[in-house]
């Protein structure tokens, strides 16, 4: 049986899709991190759907910056959609393009354009994960909605401090998790607690003593209790199970651990 007809299979049973990396088109390329971020958010809204089958944001950044054709990604990845789009960043001005591409036949769902603030960018977000939900005819729970729907940093600065510390985070390196922590301390300065954010400041613990960056017992209990300070503000933050799953991995509680991370 050929791959297009495996692709077409597994596609027919659940709708799938990839988030291709979104292309920094800023005359600034700092503004890089914002186009990731915008990724990956799309990335974390549709994944709360159950019927719809979502590449993760590790297979999808293999992508980054490549010309190859786009049949040849869903081939790959075996997807039958595509998303991919572009961000333009200047000033307090925000251009985002998006389209939808059903890679079986080549053709375009949907393709769109927004322009606005970047404080816009969080209803930006939000209507294109609609929109890819419109276009696949996809049944929402109301947690579903809820979840597309739902802005865990209402905060246009926070956020960007959010984003940046995020995309430091990725580098993995110590100077990178250094100017994450205080990017993710400027946020909390902005917000206050914020599950999130909280969350995100564990990882950056748990970086440091995972790669050994600083191996320190320390670093292991603060990544616990960002945790626990991420998930009593918002039981569901994913981040935060997945960090709490982390630690109770290393900690050779295997069961809580299964249990966070599955």
């Amino acid at each position: 049986r050929s791959r297009t007809t495996e692709t077409r299979a597994l596609a027919e049973a659940s709708p799938s899709i990839a988030v291709l990396p979104f292309g920094n088109l800023s005359p600034d390329p700092d503004n890089e991190f914002f186009a990731d971020g915008l990724t990956e958010e799309v990335i974390a809204d549709l994944s709360v759907i159950r019927a719809l089958r979502v590449i993760s944001r590790t297979s999808a950044m293999h992508f980054k910056g490549t010309h190859k054709d786009l049949r040849a990604i869903a081939r790959e990845l075996q997807v039958r959609y595509v998303l991919e789009g572009s961000v333009r960043r200047s000033g307090v001005s925000l251009r985002v393009t998006a389209q939808l591409i059903d890679a079986e036949n080549d053709s375009h769902v949907w393709a769109e354009k927004y322009s606005g603030s970047g404080e816009d960018v969080f209803a930006i977000q939000e209507e294109i994960s609609r929109k890819i939900v419109n276009a696949l005819q996809l049944r929402l729970t109301d947690a579903e909605a809820r979840g597309i729907a739902e802005r865990p940093i209402d905060n246009a600065a926070a956020y960007d401090c959010y984003m940046r510390a995020r995309h430091e985070v990725y580098r993995f390196t110590a100077d990178g998790l250094d100017r994450a922590q205080k990017l993710v301390d400027a946020g909390l300065s902005l917000i206050g607690e914020n599950s999130l954010l909280l969350a995100t400041r564990g990882m950056v613990s748990w970086y440091y003593l995972n790669f050994s960056i600083r191996p320190e017992d320390r670093y292991l209990d603060e990544a616990a209790a960002y945790a626990a300070r991420a998930l009593e503000r918002d039981p569901q933050n994913y981040v935060g199970i997945f960090l709490r799953g982390l630690v109770a991995s290393k900690r050779g509680d295997m069961e809580s651990a299964i249990r966070d991370l599955h």
